[in-house]
């Protein structure tokens, strides 16, 4: 009876080890940016840092 427990427990812990990761590692991004000068062909908006702060929640996408 006792071994029958002890594969039965060693069974229930295979499918544990036996499992994939499921984290994948990027590759490191390179953001670039421009500086919109005062005749843009588009719209703007400067933020001030009050701004920023009085918006940010503290959450991330």
């Amino acid at each position: 009876m006792k071994r029958i427990l002890f594969f039965l427990g060693l069974s229930a812990t295979m499918p544990a080890l036996s499992q994939e990761t499921d984290t994948t590692e990027l590759l490191p991004v390179e953001v670039k940016a421009i500086r919109a000068g005062a005749m843009a062909p588009f719209a703007k908006t400067n933020l001030s840092k009050r701004d920023i702060q009085k918006q940010n929640l503290g959450q991330d996408l």
